[in-house]
């Protein structure tokens, strides 16, 4: 009776097109009568919007035509919290939801129930509503369908954990033995990473922004069997090989799960434009939200669904650039041995998701803390999709070590896709700093640059048809990267600049992958006009002092490396491509060249002769 009365109640309040006391009275009177308080408070806040009345002075009228016995403790209605019915986490409790089937008279139906994890005590809750201290707790079920308890944990195993909260140990490790069980991959770390992510899942609400996966490889060489293995393991996870946009908000929504794709290649079509854009904007909590108009009861409303979670797309192809600048890269060959399937069927994936839950349930309020101080090596969007697996691998203890090994791989998959300069605004940079010379300050135009800019060819067919072309576009480049310090006037027909060696280090600095914070070295030149840098272990310090031109090598710094430019058509311009020494978290480094790809010690060749310094 009270539902119906409720909507009844609602389409009243929305239709209110201007307000008379008669109408708010009558209005009132009606929400007096319901037995629920919450609904009598939700209410009554919607009244004093669409009335455009101090909600003090209608809880004060409602007062009035409420019984004594519904009045002493009315207050406590003003602290409602709304949670989402499959799975909530924050400052006051953390939730997970499941459906199971019962028998109502000679019919089955599914009944949704939850699991409340409060000041380490645990407790199942049959009913939509709870109350925690002062709290009156919300569960806002809408159309949304939970997850099967039989399917995901187990009835039994959720009481004896009720009964027994007892913390796992050695989660980390299960769970990567598991994966190396199961598929092969090139690099030990992978497994590390892999396993981290799965165990993320799990405390997808205490991030701010998570990491994608791109699982890339031919036919045959695992990807599929890598998504299937992730969707036993992984947090509510839904596997598919098409979707809408309507059925992943519907999806994702319902159950906060994992989103696994397979055939991803699929994505890059034009038609799929606008969920390419949603699942885009999917990595960071506030994003990825879809808004429709739903008409309900003659009723127009604005329903929001959102997709954030974590998210997994296998594919043969490089997926859409703007989405793989999400994503830890993956790429997978055929294994050298046959692996056994994951059969949805084994007892396996029922343990080891009982541990997970177990896991997420008592350490949800640890994670929180770990996370804060998380990614403090690392920088802009690859520190975001970071933070999640170093929070595992800190809550989990693992060494430093295999850290480090697994943040190599980490930042090895995600290089790819990050924005740095290009071959040709390092060139920019090395004249910048040919001319600047032993100076630290100097009056440049951008024909003065262009003049500086060694061996870069114009002319039909080139990059740049005529010099008046290449000097635009230096003209841009030096606005856009905010190059100068001062714009000058005119000196006749040139536009002049104020370049100041500190600001321009600043800026080349900014654009070269290293750890966040971290003091890069003044990029030196070699004889040929070429860059290197280094990056120093200690806090940055936009005050400290330029180092010398050439500094003596120290703990600090990396050892000079010899190499060359490796192909001449590569070069043909004299673009070079200087080597840059990555920190890493543990102190560690590898070399990556200026479009952000690895270069693994045994390609760097050794010429004598040739010397690059850093």
């Amino acid at each position: 009776m009270d539902k119906i009365t409720t909507e009844l109640i609602r389409t009243e309040i929305n239709g209110i097109t201007s307000p008379t006391v008669d109408t708010v009275f009558e209005i009132l009177k009606a929400i007096a009568t319901l037995e629920n308080r919450i609904e009598r408070s939700l209410l009554l806040n919607d009244l004093a919007k669409k009335a455009k009345i101090p909600i003090r002075d209608l809880r004060a009228e409602l007062d009035t035509f409420l019984p004594r016995d519904a009045t002493s403790d009315f207050i406590i209605t003003e602290n409602i919290v709304i949670a989402h019915p499959a799975y909530d986490v924050n400052d006051l409790f953390m939730s997970l939801g499941f459906k199971e089937p019962i028998i109502e008279g000679k019919k089955v139906t599914d009944r949704n129930f939850y699991l409340l994890a409060h000041d380490n005590k645990f407790h199942r809750v049959d009913e939509n509503t709870v109350q925690i201290g002062r709290f009156n707790v919300v569960f806002d079920e809408r159309n949304r369908i939970l997850p099967t308890i039989g399917e995901r944990w187990d009835r039994k195993r959720l009481e004896a954990f009720v009964q027994n909260p007892a913390e796992p140990n050695g989660v980390y490790a299960e769970i990567k033995q598991t994966i190396q069980g199961f598929v092969e991959f090139q690099k030990d770390a992978h497994y590390g990473l892999l396993a981290a992510w799965v165990i993320a899942t799990y405390f997808a609400r205490c991030f701010h922004a998570v990491p994608f996966l791109n699982i890339l490889g031919k036919k045959q060489s695992g990807k599929s069997r890598l998504l299937e293995l992730l969707h036993h393991l992984c947090f509510n996870a839904i596997k598919t090989k098409g979707v809408s946009l309507a059925s992943l908000a519907d999806s994702v929504d319902g159950v906060r799960g994992v989103f696994l794709q397979d055939q991803a290649e699929s994505l890059s079509m034009e038609k799929y434009r606008e969920l390419l854009g949603i699942l885009t904007d999917s990595y960071t909590i506030g994003g990825g939200k879809r808004r429709v108009v739903d008409f309900q009861n003659r009723e127009r409303r604005i329903a929001e669904f959102e997709t954030y979670g974590f998210k997994a797309f296998a594919s043969t192809k490089d997926v859409d650039t703007d989405l793989k600048d999400r994503c830890i890269t993956i790429a997978m060959v055929r294994a050298a041995k046959e692996y056994p399937y994951p059969e949805a069927h084994l007892p396996l994936w029922g343990t080891l998701r009982d541990t997970l839950y177990r896991l997420a349930l008592l350490k949800c309020r640890e994670v929180k803390a770990i996370y804060q101080n998380t990614g403090r090596n690392a920088k802009q969007r690859v520190r975001e999709l970071w933070r999640p697996l170093e929070t595992v691998l800190t809550l989990e203890g693992v060494d430093s070590a295999e850290t480090t090994a697994i943040y190599d791989v980490f930042l090895e998959a995600m290089e790819e896709a990050q924005v740095g300069l290009s071959p040709m605004e390092n060139t920019l940079f090395e004249a910048l700093f040919r001319l600047l010379g032993e100076e630290s300050v100097r009056m440049l135009s951008a024909e003065d640059i262009r003049q500086e800019l060694h061996g870069v060819e114009t002319g039909e067919g080139r990059a740049f048809k005529n010099e008046r072309s290449l000097q635009t576009w230096i003209g841009q480049r030096v606005t856009r990267l905010y190059l100068y310090s001062e714009k000058l006037p005119p000196d006749g027909k040139r536009q002049k600049y104020r370049f100041d060696r500190e600001h321009v280090v600043d800026i080349f600095n900014r654009y070269q992958i290293g750890s966040e914070g971290s003091k890069v070295q003044e990029p030196t030149t070699d004889n040929n006009g070429r860059t290197g840098t280094s990056w120093s272990t200690e806090p940055h310090d936009s005050e400290a002092k330029l180092h010398d031109e050439n500094p003596q090598p120290t703990e600090n710094f990396i050892e000079p490396v010899e190499t060359e430019v490796q192909d001449k058509n590569h070069n043909k311009n004299n673009c070079s491509e200087p080597l840059q020494p990555l920190e890493l978290l543990c102190g560690q480094t590898q070399q990556v060249n200026a479009d952000g790809f690895l270069i693994e010690n045994e390609m760097i060749p050794e010429v004598e002769g040739e010397r690059w310094e850093f």
